[in-house]
């Protein structure tokens, strides 16, 4: 899939692969640096050690209930989005771009990517979780037409955090 960010360059949307591990990493340092002040370099680091594990990413990649997406624009990758794709709902755990290129509509065609992907698979219903305290995530789910339907805590080194959680019905679901 390719759509243009604002800008005008062309956004590639496509499954991730093992090439892309350096990458991803990457785009997530950056993304949690730039959007969580609770975290320092250092444990930011250590999350993107635990979460991103050269070892777990490949496993993801290849897993069929998984779905795990990069956008790439003439530059590189700059974004990716990785969710859990079930019979009737699907999950987005994460969708983060750079924040070199955050507001350039790289997050929404990952957004569309991902959603048009569940929609063939028949699934109606989206799920998305995002830190509550990370305004720019809570206001990019918001502005996608996402509900706030609960919150949960999730553990992170150690810590309880509380993380939103929002819907998206993707009415109507292909036929399979």
């Amino acid at each position: 899939m390719t759509a243009e960010d604002a800008d005008g360059a062309e956004v590639r949307i496509r499954r991730a692969n093992g090439t892309d591990i350096d990458a991803i990493r990457e785009v997530a340092k950056a993304a949690w640096q730039d959007s969580y002040e609770a975290f320092d370099e250092v444990e930011v680091e250590a999350i993107v050690d635990d979460w991103y594990d050269p070892a777990d990413l490949e496993e993801r990649f290849a897993a069929p209930d998984e779905l795990f997406l990069v956008a790439e624009i003439a530059d590189g990758l700059v974004g990716f989005c990785h969710g859990y794709v079930g019979q009737e709902e699907a999950d987005v755990l994460r969708i983060y771009v750079h924040p070199d290129h955050q507001r350039a509509g790289v997050g929404q065609s990952l957004h569309d990517a991902f959603a048009d992907h569940c929609r063939e698979e028949g699934v109606s219903d989206l799920y998305a979780f995002v830190l509550a305290d990370n305004d720019v995530g809570c206001g990019f789910y918001e502005a996608l037409d996402f509900r706030e339907v609960d919150t949960e805590t999730t553990e992170i080194l150690g810590e309880e955090y509380e993380e939103t959680v929002y819907e998206q019905a993707l009415w109507p679901p292909a036929e399979k």
